[in-house]
C-alpha cells in the first residue's frame, strides 16, 4: 500500500505537467473545425484522449484575420471532436468570437474572458457549445473600466451542467455577462461584483434573457453588488447589495420565476410597465414564486417606458392597480421607501416619455391562498390643478348667469305692477302705459344689470389683480430666498423647504433630506424631487453620444407637521448613481410641491450640492 501511495505522488505532477495547452489561430482558410491543424498555433489540433490544459482563444494578428476577417474564418471556431475536456478557457472578450459545436467539459481553471490591449469598439463573445463543469470552479469577466462600460461581454447560448459543482462567476469593470435561452443547471451558483466599494451597476451587468438557472434542480443564486436584469426563471434567489430589474425592457415585458426570493436592506427591486392596461407579464413585469418572498427593507422602484423604441409611452390611469410580486408561499417584510400605512412612491418615466408626475400606493395583502404585493396609480399632480382651475371657471360663470336671471326676473315684475296701478285707466290707455311703463323699467333694470354685472366684473378684476400681485411678490421673494441656498416660509403658506444644501448619497443610492414646514399651517404634504442643477450627458461610456440635458435623479413624498422637520429618504435612480459615481459632486436642484389640507399650495426651488458617499474600502 505504501508503495502505490508513493507512486501516485509520483506520477500525478508528471501528468500535470504533461497537459498539453492550445492556442486557435483561425489559419485555416476553407474551414472553422478544431480538428483542422492548420486553426491551431503548432499545426496540432488538441485530442480527446490527451489530456488538455488550456484552450486559449486570443486576438488575431495575421493578415487575414486583421484585414480581411469577413472572409476567413478566424473568429468562428467549432468543436467538432467528441469528449473533449480541458483544465481551463481563455477567452479575448475584446474580439467577436463566436465558439460552438460538441459538449467540452471544463477542469476547475473554468472561463477567463478579459479584454486584449488593442480591444476598442464594443465587442462580445458568444459561447453556444454546450458546457459541462467537471468540478466547482471560479469565471471571470472583465471590462474595460468605467470610462467604456458595457464594451466587453460574454454570451452563454449553450446548456450548462454539472450538478453538485459550485461556479461563482466574478464581474468587474462594467463587464457583460449574458444568459440568453440557456439551461443552466448545476450546484451552487453566486455571479458578484468583484469591487464592493463601487454602485453594484459599475461592477457590470447580468443580462437574464428567457433562461433557467438552477430552476430544476433548486440550487441556490446569490447576487452580490451586481446589476441583474431581465426575466426567465431561477432557483432559491438571494440579494447582498444588488440590484434586480424584472422585466424584458419591452412588450411583453415577462417576469422572473423564483423559487423562493431572499432580498436585504441594501438592495433595490425593480419593475416595468410597458403598455397600457393591467394584464402581468404583458403590460407590467411581476415577480412570482411559489416558495417563500423576504423583501426586508429592500428598495422598491417602478419604470415606465414605451413598449418598444419610437413608440409611445403609456398612459397610466388613475386607480390602476399592478401585482408586483405574487407568491404561493409567505410574504415577509416591506419594502424600505413603501410602509405598511400605504406611503406613496413615485414612478419613474423614461426620457422617452411626457414629463409627468404620478406615483404609486404600494400595498401588502399577507393572508389567504396567494400573497401580494401591489400598485395602484394615484392622480397626476398636473391633472389635478387643471381640474380646480375648471372648477374655479365653471363657479365664475355660473355666477355671471345668475346676474343676468336676477336683473331678467325684477324687470317682470317691476313691469306686472305698474301695469296692475293703471288697470281702472282706458283700456287702450292702460296698455300704452303699461308698454311703455314696461319698456322704460326693463331699460332701467337692464341699466341696474349692466352696473351689478359691471361691479361683479371690477371685484374680479380688482381681485386678480391682487393674486397677480401676490403672486409676482412672492415670486420674487422666493428668487431672492433661492440665492441664498434655501426658501423662506411665508406665515400662513405650506411654504415647505429643505434644511441643508449640502445631501449626500450613501453607497446603495439613498438620499436623506430633512423637509421643513413653516409655523401657521397644519401641515405640509407633497413631493420633493432632484434634478441636475444643469444639462448633463447621461449616457453610459460606450454608447453612441448625445445631447446633454437635465436629468431627474430621484424623488419622493412627505408629511410633516406645521412647525416641524421631517427626514425624507430619496433612492437614486441607477443612471443617477452610475453618474454620481463618476463625478463624485454634482450640483442639483431640489424642487418641492407642498400643500395643506386647506387648500393652500406652494413650489419652491432649492439648489443644493450631492456628494456621493465614501468608499468601504478608501476607495472613490
Amino acid at each position: 500500500m505504501t508503495a502505490v501511495v508513493a507512486l501516485c505522488l509520483v506520477l500525478t505532477p508528471v501528468s500535470l505537467a504533461s497537459a498539453s495547452s492550445f492556442t486557435w489561430s483561425g489559419g485555416s482558410t476553407t474551414t472553422e473545425d478544431w480538428s483542422e491543424g492548420e486553426n491551431w498555433e503548432g499545426l496540432s489540433p488538441p485530442k480527446a484522449s490527451s489530456g488538455i490544459g488550456t484552450l486559449s482563444f486570443p486576438r488575431l494578428t495575421s493578415f487575414a484575420c486583421e484585414d480581411e476577417r469577413h472572409y476567413h474564418p478566424c473568429y468562428f471556431s467549432e468543436n467538432d471532436i467528441g469528449g473533449l475536456s480541458a483544465e481551463s478557457l481563455q477567452i479575448d472578450d475584446g474580439e467577436d468570437y463566436e465558439i460552438w459545436g460538441d459538449e467540452l467539459t471544463l477542469g476547475s481553471g473554468g472561463i477567463s474572458a478579459t479584454p486584449g490591449a488593442a480591444a476598442s469598439e464594443a465587442t462580445g463573445d458568444i459561447v453556444e457549445m454546450p458546457l459541462h463543469l467537471g468540478s466547482s470552479q471560479a469565471w471571470s469577466v472583465v471590462g474595460r473600466g468605467d470610462s467604456a462600460f458595457a464594451y466587453s461581454n460574454l454570451l452563454l447560448a449553450g446548456n450548462l451542467t454539472g450538478a453538485g459543482s459550485a461556479l461563482t462567476v466574478g464581474i468587474s469593470e462594467g463587464a457583460g455577462f449574458y444568459l440568453a435561452e440557456d439551461n443552466t443547471e448545476v450546484g451552487p451558483v453566486k455571479i458578484e461584483g468583484t469591487d464592493t466599494g463601487k454602485a453594484a451597476v459599475l461592477n457590470g451587468f447580468v443580462s437574464f434573457i428567457g433562461a433557467d438557472l438552477n430552476s430544476s434542480d433548486g440550487q441556490p443564486v446569490e447576487l452580490s453588488h451586481i446589476l441583474f436584469e431581465g426575466s426567465g426563471e431561477v432557483g432559491p434567489l438571494q440579494t447582498n447589495d444588488a440590484e434586480v430589474y424584472v422585466g424584458s425592457g419591452a412588450e411583453p415585458a415577462d417576469g422572473i420565476d423564483a423559487t423562493s426570493a431572499t432580498l436585504d436592506p441594501a438592495s433595490d427591486l425593480g419593475f416595468e410597465i410597458s403598455a397600457a392596461g393591467t394584464q402581468a407579464q404583458e403590460a407590467y413585469s411581476q415577480l412570482i414564486s411559489g416558495g417563500a418572498v423576504e423583501l426586508n427593507d429592500a428598495a422598491i422602484e417602478v419604470v415606465v417606458h414605451p413598449p418598444k423604441q419610437g413608440d409611445a409611452c403609456p398612459a397610466l390611469t388613475s386607480g390602476q392597480t399592478y401585482t408586483f410580486v405574487s407568491t404561493t408561499g409567505k410574504l415577509s417584510g416591506l419594502f424600505a421607501d413603501a410602509s405598511a400605512d400605504g406611503d406613496e412612491i413615485p414612478l419613474r418615466f423614461a426620457e422617452a416619455c411626457s414629463p409627468t408626475t404620478q406615483t404609486l400606493r404600494i400595498g401588502y395583502r399577507k393572508s389567504g391562498v396567494t400573497h401580494t404585493v401591489t400598485g395602484t396609480v394615484e392622480d397626476a399632480a398636473t391633472t389635478k390643478q387643471e381640474e380646480e382651475a375648471a372648477t374655479r371657471r365653471h363657479e365664475e360663470e355660473a355666477a355671471q348667469q345668475h346676474v343676468e336671471e336676477l336683473a331678467e326676473q325684477h324687470a317682470e315684475e317691476v313691469a306686472k305692477q305698474h301695469a296692475a296701478e293703471v288697470a281702472k285707466q282706458h283700456e287702450e290707455e292702460a296698455a300704452a302705459a303699461a308698454q311703455k311703463l314696461k319698456e322704460e323699467e326693463a331699460a332701467t333694470a337692464a341699466a341696474k344689470a349692466r352696473q351689478e354685472s359691471e361691479a361683479v366684473a371690477a371685484a374680479s378684476k380688482k381681485q386678480q389683480e391682487e393674486e397677480a400681485a401676490a403672486a409676482t411678490a412672492k415670486k420674487h421673494q422666493e428668487e431672492e430666498a433661492a440665492k441664498s441656498g434655501v426658501l423662506g416660509a411665508k406665515e400662513g403658506s405650506p411654504d415647505a423647504s429643505i434644511a441643508s444644501t449640502s445631501l449626500h448619497a450613501s453607497a446603495s443610492g439613498a438620499v436623506t433630506i430633512k423637509v421643513t414646514c413653516p409655523a401657521g399651517v397644519s401641515s405640509c404634504a407633497g413631493t420633493v424631487t432632484l434634478r441636475t442643477l444643469n444639462a448633463v450627458n447621461a449616457s453610459v461610456a460606450g454608447a453612441a453620444k448625445s445631447k446633454g440635458s437635465v436629468l431627474t435623479l430621484a424623488s419622493g413624498s412627505f408629511n410633516v407637521p406645521g412647525g416641524g422637520v421631517k427626514t425624507v429618504t430619496l433612492h437614486l435612480s441607477a443612471k443617477a448613481r452610475a453618474l454620481l459615481a463618476r463625478l463624485h459632486v454634482l450640483r442639483v436642484r431640489a424642487t418641492i410641491i407642498a400643500h395643506d389640507p386647506a387648500g393652500g399650495a406652494h413650489t419652491g426651488q432649492t439648489v443644493a450640492t450631492l456628494r456621493a458617499a465614501k468608499s468601504k474600502h478608501g476607495k472613490g
